[in-house]
């Protein structure tokens, strides 16, 4: 069964990082909200700040992969990407943006993921669904998390317990 694998704001963590790819499988799309290398303002005194790694990594996976730009993200350090992009799953559309530019979208959206807060959220308004994975790693309303949805189901997870913090249909 396939699934959309869903982080971002790791801001160069390779801690972080490395928790993060030992939950992929094969069959998952991996889809990055922004920040995911922080290249802009980075902790850069710290030992586990390694954004170099995290792109090398991050290039060779095998999956699918959907990422945007975040406002800690440098064009120049990863580049041929976007700050929005428009994908298709399970027959719903799926707008990804890291959420610190405003950019309209039509009423075909089923789905907007977007990161930048640091805090969770999953939550339906005007039919549309909305997600943020929050963060593994710099979480601000301190409860790690990151998301998944599999063909029927939308899920917001806790990164240090694996509870599901909230879940909602894809419908």
């Amino acid at each position: 069964m396939s699934r959309l694998l869903i982080t971002g704001d790791i801001h160069g963590s390779y801690h972080t990082w490395q928790r993060f790819k030992e939950m992929i499988i094969p069959e998952d799309t991996i889809v990055i909200t922004g920040d995911l290398f922080d290249t802009r303002c980075g902790r850069r005194q710290n030992f586990d700040f390694q954004p170099e790694q995290i792109r090398d990594e991050f290039a060779g996976l095998a999956n699918p992969k959907y990422i945007v730009y975040g406002n800690c993200d440098e064009e120049s350090f990863y580049p041929q990407q976007g700050y929005s992009c428009l994908f298709y799953f399970n027959g719903k559309t799926i707008l990804l943006r890291h959420g610190h530019v405003k950019d309209s979208f039509s009423a075909d959206i089923d789905v907007v993921i977007q990161g930048h807060t640091h805090v969770g959220r999953l939550e339906k308004t005007g039919g549309i669904i909305f997600l943020n994975p929050g963060s593994m790693a710099f979480p601000r309303d301190g409860v790690a998390s990151y998301a998944q949805i599999d063909p029927d189901e939308i899920c917001l997870i806790r990164y240090k317990t694996g509870a599901v913090q909230k879940r909602m249909k894809l419908a």
